[in-house]
């Protein structure tokens, strides 16, 4: 979902990002103009929010994922994930970022140590046990990778990525009801997921199919 589109929305974002530091509208009301603002408006809290906003603005950026503008719908999860990322302990938050930067760099072991320290620090944090998820995921640890996903969505519900972890650990393990009942989960909170509806579609193709051959 990138070439121009991302190039043009890191423009746009880089542009929210200078004209917040020259304004700083409260959040109440970044957050009436994503409800009722123009396209433009919408665009400029939906991305400000990011920056600003905490966690009371949670369920009105995931209302935005479903807005008619594809550009408010990309920079409501982006503020999202900004929100999601911070703890409200700059110590947690920047052991949280190391972690994603080994993750990143395919360093694993050191990325699963990082995030241990994060989620006996900050045991509320649900971002700690998503990131542990992940890099458990990619270490092929997959049922260490589901209990920190469920850690992560019982501390929040909302929390598209961990229910879509939740889904590919389970494709994984060769369990497709489970991958659909997963990703619909993910898809129902936050719908611009083409790969995941795609994954979804031909799952229950072959579980159609499957049927048929027992009849």
């Amino acid at each position: 979902m990138r070439g121009r589109t991302a190039s043009a929305l890191l423009a746009f974002v880089l542009a929210i990002i200078a004209t917040a530091q020259a304004q700083t509208p409260s959040q109440e009301t970044l957050v009436q103009k994503l409800q009722e603002g123009t396209s433009e408006e919408r665009r400029h809290a939906a991305g400000v929010l990011g920056d600003k906003g905490d966690h009371s603005a949670v369920p009105h950026l995931i209302d935005s994922l479903k807005d008619d503008d594809e550009v408010v719908r990309e920079l409501a999860e982006h503020s999202l994930w900004a929100i999601w990322n911070r703890s409200g302990d700059p110590q947690i938050d920047a052991l949280l970022q190391e972690g994603i930067h080994l993750i990143q760099s395919d360093r694993l072991d050191e990325a699963i140590t990082k995030l241990d320290e994060v989620v006996k620090g900050a045991p509320g944090f649900p971002e700690g046990y998503n990131r542990r998820a992940t890099a458990y995921y990619l270490a092929g640890q997959y049922e260490k990778s589901i209990a920190d996903c469920e850690e992560a969505i019982r501390r929040n519900p909302m929390h598209f990525g961990a229910l879509s972890g939740l889904g590919y650990n389970y494709f994984k393990l060769g369990k497709p009801e489970r991958v659909i009942r997963y990703f619909e989960r993910a898809l129902d909170i936050n719908p611009n997921k083409p790969r995941i509806r795609s994954i979804v579609i031909e799952l229950q193709r072959g579980l159609r199919e499957r049927a048929r051959d027992f009849i």
